[in-house]
């Protein structure tokens, strides 16, 4: 009895043997094989779609709308998806306007036509010749902001050959409901050239941290959120000024909606892979908030703090 258990298992360690110099030589023989794989895939087109733009923003005068054309994979390079002959029209429930063509995508229309005001309600439809399905889109302004912005620390490291600026601001504001913001900062310089003072220019602040400008903040949450700004100034300008002097830091705060922070985010905080250019991430898919086609209509309420340097 013995004698025959060992049999059975040395004939198993024989055939897996076997299994795995057969499965070797095999791996062997197929990695000087290199056959070219050939694969057709058929995307179906799509039928044509109006995609829009329209962010409308109380401190602005003047209000722009983009209005594109979808296409499909096939027509990507062959059909512009600039809409230049499409039709707006924008309605407070009071009083309705055509949107003026400027050029290529975009329209526009002026506050003397129709203002845009805190807790407005405002309606978009756009239409364009060869497109089946008129678009719909509606959005409300944010009612009240009063945003406390305040720097609380600035620190330059000067490298070899960049100095870089590291302000500390942070950001508050009383919301008894769930609210959604973007913030951007710039600095202010005044450039000197062969004694000389130039003209202020401004230059983009970046910001740090996770959320990079893009805040959702829950309601009754009044607790301070920080906005770390960075300002990277490289010693190439030297060859155009003699010196340039930083004098005040910009920082502009705007309350949104949740459309907006959802369409957003996907450029701000994830990059349009969603992954900062990770070629692994997956493709995002972007929101939208127009009926029977893509994009985005929203509204925003803003704030500029100015606070000397």
């Amino acid at each position: 009895m013995k004698r025959y258990i060992i049999i059975r298992k040395r004939t198993q360690t024989g055939y897996l043997a076997l299994f795995f110099t057969l499965l070797f030589i095999t791996m062997l023989a197929l990695q000087g094989c290199e056959p070219e794989v050939v694969t057709t895939l058929q995307l179906p087109d799509e039928e044509p779609k109006l995609a829009l733009t329209a962010i409308l923003d109380t401190e602005n005068n003047e209000h722009i709308v983009f209005l594109y054309r979808s296409t499909s994979y096939g027509q990507a390079y062959n059909v512009s998806p600039e809409v230049t002959n499409g039709v707006i029209t924008i309605s407070d429930g009071n009083t309705t306007v055509v949107l003026s063509h400027v050029q290529g995508p975009k329209y526009r229309f002026r506050d003397a036509d129709l203002p845009i005001v805190p807790g407005g309600i405002y309606e978009l439809t756009a239409e364009a010749p060869g497109i089946a399905e008129k678009i719909y889109a509606s959005c409300t302004i944010p009612l009240t902001f009063n945003p406390e912005v305040n720097l609380v620390s600035k620190e330059i490291q000067e490298g070899t050959y960049e100095t870089l600026w590291l302000l500390n601001t942070r950001f508050r504001n009383t919301s008894t409901d769930d609210a959604w913001y973007r913030i951007t900062g710039e600095i202010i310089m005044i450039p000197y050239l062969k004694g000389d003072t130039l003209p202020p220019e401004s230059y983009p602040l970046w910001i740090a941290g996770s959320h990079r400008g893009l805040l959702h903040v829950p309601g009754g949450n009044n607790q301070w959120q920080d906005i770390p700004l960075r300002y990277n100034h490289h010693s190439l300008w030297d060859m155009v000024y003699d010196s340039l002097v930083p004098v005040e830091l910009v920082i502009r705060s705007y309350r949104t909606d949740q459309d907006y922070y959802t369409f957003h985010y996907p450029f701000v905080v994830s990059g349009y892979w969603g992954g900062d250019d990770n070629p692994f991430a997956e493709p995002t898919i972007i929101h939208t908030n127009v009926k029977n086609g893509y994009g985005i209509m929203t509204g925003i309420i803003g704030r500029k703090t100015q606070i000397p340097l």
